[in-house]
């Protein structure tokens, strides 16, 4: 993503994210190369208004590395979450970390949560209205958007997914038992990617990178799988 206009379609999905929704999850591992610059970097964005909900990295502030996830209201009103200014992982520049971002209306407290590297925010919210709004799922966004990479965006419909389970992704430890109802690995490294059957449209210049596998010290490895015939 180069930081303007661009956007990765996923469509306006009755079966996912347009219908009503009481709890769900959605998680993305974010490079940017960008942020903290006086411009906000919308990341992942459904709707923007009723019952809307997006993830930003916040435009204040030069280090502090904060990162949002509001939802809104059935008339509009912003019930914010995030990784404060202490406690709760930074959102790191020109590293990738790993967001993670939960709704739970059936919580008394701290129904509205972000995650960064499985830490999650020292800032909660108090929602408990059923999320309902038809609208297109924007990874990125039609103004200022990420700067930088994105890969690995998975949704689920009905599952506020635990801490345990978020350490359980981040690490990479049997994902198979946290199937998500929509998963764009973007791994085609051409033309658009794709879920269980449903196209992603990219928008503007975002582009496949082929140069850079971005290994950072956190999370990064190869998988060599355990085969038999070799030990």
């Amino acid at each position: 993503f180069d930081g303007s206009n661009d956007s990765l379609d996923c469509g306006n999905h009755a079966e996912l994210w347009s219908q009503g929704l009481t709890n769900f999850s959605f998680s993305f591992w974010v490079y940017p190369t960008a942020g903290w610059d006086g411009v906000n970097r919308l990341l992942v964005r459904h709707g923007n208004g009723n019952h809307g909900f997006e993830c930003d990295i916040d435009f204040s502030g030069s280090a502090i590395g904060k990162i949002y996830f509001i939802v809104n209201n059935s008339v509009g009103t912003d019930f914010e979450a995030n990784n404060g200014t202490s406690g709760g992982e930074r959102l790191k520049k020109d590293k990738w970390n790993f967001v993670t971002c939960v709704y739970d209306s059936t919580l008394g407290s701290a129904n509205i949560k972000i995650y960064v590297n499985a830490v999650v925010g020292s800032v909660t919210a108090n929602l408990t209205e059923t999320i309902n709004a038809s609208e297109t799922m924007e990874l990125g966004g039609p103004s200022t958007d990420l700067k930088g990479y994105m890969k690995d965006f998975r949704f689920w419909k009905r599952k506020s997914l635990s801490a345990a389970e978020i350490l359980q992704l981040y690490q990479g430890i049997n994902e198979h038992e946290l199937t998500p109802d929509f998963w764009l690995l973007m791994d085609e490294g051409e033309g658009n990617p794709k879920s269980y059957g449903l196209i992603g449209i990219l928008n503007d210049a975002v582009q496949w990178d082929h140069n850079s596998a971005y290994f950072n010290g956190i999370n990064s490895h190869i998988d060599c799988k355990k085969e038999t015939t070799l030990w």
